[in-house]
């Protein structure tokens, strides 16, 4: 494999691998970190890598490893990773109504076990199919979907007891 055409391949999942670092990671530098460490772990195995029939899914495989490594040496550490994403404020009711919502049900992904926090991530922001899933996190697709529709379940769950309690406030109020 040469250079123009490992950079070309490397490209186009570079967007879904960046998009799964932050997931797990939370912080846009270090995701561009990984990034980085993870092409050149692919780079030294290129004769290998040209071999792989399904090139996205060894490079999620790669990328998740290099961040769950790197979470443990920052848990080892004890420094705390801090997420740098914003969410552009609102204009108007509406906008900030979704923003808010958005908010929320991004801190209940969080709240959801990591295989499962993973499964939504790669299925439902990444657009990721099960076949693809299963590669990249080395599980039956069966699992996968079941995992998907318990953490979908369970977001929708944790979703409408806080509707429940913010009504409740509300009615305090």
């Amino acid at each position: 494999m040469n250079q123009i055409d490992f950079i070309t391949e490397i490209q186009k999942h570079e967007p879904k691998m960046f998009g799964l670092a932050i997931s797990i990671l939370k912080n846009r530098d270090l995701a561009k970190d990984g990034l980085q460490e993870s092409a050149i772990k692919l780079w030294n195995q290129r004769d290998y890598f040209q071999k792989v029939k399904n090139k996205q899914a060894y490079c999620m495989q790669i990328i998740k490893n290099w961040c769950y490594d790197e979470l443990k040496r920052k848990v080892n550490n004890h420094l705390r990773l801090q997420d740098d994403e914003e969410v552009e404020e609102g204009i108007g009711n509406e906008k900030d109504h979704v923003n808010d919502t958005y908010r929320r049900i991004k801190s209940l992904i969080e709240k959801l076990p990591s295989k499962q926090r993973l499964i939504i991530q790669l299925k439902d922001f990444e657009g990721l199919d099960f076949e693809e899933i299963s590669n990249a996190l080395k599980m039956e697709q069966g699992s996968v979907r079941v995992n998907l529709s318990r953490a979908r379940k369970r977001l929708k769950e944790m979703y409408l007891e806080q509707e429940n309690k913010i009504k409740m406030i509300q009615n305090e109020e």
